[in-house]
Order: structure tokens, then C-alpha cells, then sequence
């Protein structure tokens, strides 16, 4: 229970039981925890330490910098301030911003001024609110206000955030936006959501969820574009590229070949949409399926055709409609042009 000093410069205020301490670096230690700066006020009636310049605190693996930082003993709380970073092993990265404060006996805190998580895993992964709440205990963070998440080239904005660090899961409410960026612009897709749960794989993006409405779009080589809508959903993610999608209802999509001026448009109840490199290859639609397309014929003449059934997978061959399998109760009319049923 006893405090340990050590400095190269001590002056004593004996009247108010103050210790000013100056070293390269001055020391302070009680148990477990070390304490090192430029500068240490030691206030011994209140068993509290006021530290600046180049503060470090420390206790197991837990580490804590600032420019400025008060530790109070009985109250066994700190308070830190100017270019605040934290690592601690409840989660992966160092966490910063400029001002904190930390209960330590809860292990419960927060950080203001732009605070940021930055992982140390391969995809270099950022996020950032205008606010952060910790609780090392239970290896959760909240990121209060306008929150940012980058990860490679996916990039998500909402107004609230949440990372449990032992799931690798991210969860975001309120004008959540999902969308890969390179240089600056959208590149490959874009979606909107009310809510959004994110899993992640060594700082790796894998899935996105969504229980609620949600509407986005799909754009590839600059002339194949997928707008789509529904209620519930996931996005599955590899290297940043968009793999697969599913709508779990009330499921819409417009398909959009510019180059060929095709157009074609799938409605059902439940929809799961495959891509690879090149852009959408395969659709598939369960329950009250519904196809409405715009072909173009080898000869250049147009095409319109509707059908309907229960189940349907269609399939594209160099991004145009190639094959539509429908299941029972095949209803509407479907010309053959560069498709066949």
C-alpha cells in the first residue's frame, strides 16, 4: 500500500504535503501500477499523482500515454489529456483520442475528441466516433454520435456503433451506410440500411446483416448496374469484393446492361444474388417470383418479356439474361431472343 518516488530533481512542500518531482523520466509506482513522466506533482493527503510530459501508465498489459495525466489512488480513477492511446489486450489495436477518463476499478471509461480504434491486424482497420465508451471487462466498445469504419476499402458510416471484440462484430443503427471506395469515389457498391451487423475476420470484413429495410446499389465495369431493395438481408464479402447478396424479403431488383441497353427487373419473396469479378452471374428467387426483361436479339431487335412462378433462377453469360429455370405454376409470356426458358 506504500508509494514509491523516484526523480532526479525533488523539491518538498512540506505545509501541503506536495512533492514535486522532475526526472528523465520521474517515477511513481503503488503495486502493480508504474507511472512514468517529465513531471510528477504528488499530492500524499489525497494519494494523488499529477503527471506531464510524456506520461506513461502502466499495469500488466495494460498501457496508457498522454501529455497529461492525473491518477487518483482512493478514488482509483484516471484522467488523461493531449494525444491520449490505450492498448490493452481486451481488444486488438490501440485506441486513442484526447481526452479520457478511466474507472479502473470497473475497468469502464471513455474517450472524447475524435477518438479511434486501430487495429493491428493485416487490413489495417480504423474506426472513429465523435465519442467512445469502454468496458475492457466485458471487451466492448460504443461509439456515440457520427461514427466512421474503414477496412481496406470498405467504408461505413451510422450515427451509433458498437465492437465486441471477441465476436470480431460490429454493429451500427441509424443511417448506416456500407459502400467499397478507391481513390476517393464508390467503387462496386453502396448500400443503405437502418441497422447493420458486421463480422469480422482478422480486420477482414466477411458479412454484413441487416434485420430492416435496406436499398443499395451494384455497379460493375462501369456499364453492369444492380439496384435492389428488401426487408432484411446479408452481404457476403471477399477481399472487400461483393460475393453474394440476400434479400430476405420483399425482394426487388433492376438489373442494368448499358452496354447492350438490356434491362431486367426480379421480384419475389426472398432473393440471393451471386457475383463475381465481372458482375452479376446467377439470380435466385423463392416464393411469388416475378421477371420482367428487356432483351436485345443478335439483329438488334428488342424484346419485352414477363414471367411468373414460384421459384425461378436465372442465369447471365458475359453479363446479358442467358437461361431462366422456372418452377411450378409458370404463368405470362417469355420470347426467345438471347434467352431461353
Amino acid at each position: 500500500g506504500q508509494a514509491q518516488l523516484v526523480g532526479e530533481e525533488w523539491r518538498e512542500a512540506w505545509r501541503q504535503h506536495r512533492s514535486h518531482i522532475v526526472g528523465n523520466p520521474a517515477r511513481y509506482r503503488r503495486d502493480e501500477r508504474h507511472m512514468e513522466a517529465l513531471r510528477m506533482d504528488y499530492a500524499r493527503d489525497d494519494e494523488r499523482v499529477e503527471a506531464s510530459g510524456a506520461v506513461l501508465f502502466s499495469e500488466g498489459a495494460r498501457m496508457l500515454g498522454a501529455q497529461t495525466m492525473v491518477y487518483d489512488s482512493r478514488r482509483d480513477v484516471l484522467r488523461a489529456g493531449g494525444g491520449v492511446s490505450v492498448r490493452d489486450n481486451a481488444w486488438e489495436g490501440v485506441l486513442s483520442g484526447d481526452s479520457l477518463f478511466f474507472d479502473l476499478s470497473a475497468e469502464r471509461g471513455w474517450l472524447s475528441g475524435t477518438p479511434q480504434l486501430r487495429s493491428r491486424e493485416e487490413n489495417d482497420l480504423r474506426w472513429e466516433a465523435d465519442s467512445m465508451y469502454f468496458d475492457m471487462a466485458a471487451r466492448a466498445l460504443v461509439g456515440d454520435g457520427q461514427s466512421a469504419l474503414s477496412s481496406g476499402h470498405v467504408r461505413i458510416h451510422s450515427q451509433r456503433s458498437h465492437y465486441a471484440a471477441e465476436a470480431q462484430r460490429f454493429a451500427f443503427g441509424v443511417g448506416v451506410v456500407l459502400e467499397r471506395r478507391t481513390d476517393g469515389a464508390v467503387d462496386g457498391y453502396r448500400i443503405e440500411a437502418d441497422s447493420m451487423v458486421v463480422l469480422f475476420e482478422d480486420g477482414v470484413a466477411q458479412r454484413a446483416e441487416m434485420d430492416g429495410a435496406l436499398s443499395g446499389r451494384v455497379a460493375m465495369d462501369g456499364e453492369r448496374t444492380s439496384w435492389l431493395s428488401g426487408s432484411g438481408g446479408a452481404f457476403v464479402l471477399r477481399d472487400d469484393r461483393l460475393q453474394q447478396v440476400e434479400l430476405s424479403s420483399a425482394a426487388d431488383v433492376t438489373y442494368h446492361h448499358a452496354g447492350r441497353d438490356e434491362v431486367s427487373r426480379f421480384r419475389g419473396d426472398s432473393m440471393v444474388l451471386h457475383f463475381d469479378e465481372e458482375g452479376l452471374y446467377r439470380v435466385h428467387v423463392e416464393g411469388g417470383a416475378h421477371l420482367q426483361s428487356r432483351l436485345v436479339r443478335a439483329e438488334g431487335e428488342a424484346t419485352v418479356n414477363s414471367v411468373e412462378g414460384s421459384e425461378m433462377d436465372i442465369h447471365f453469360v458475359d453479363g446479358s439474361l442467358a437461361s431462366v429455370q422456372v418452377g411450378p405454376g409458370i404463368e405470362g409470356l417469355y420470347e426467345i431472343g438471347r434467352a431461353h426458358v
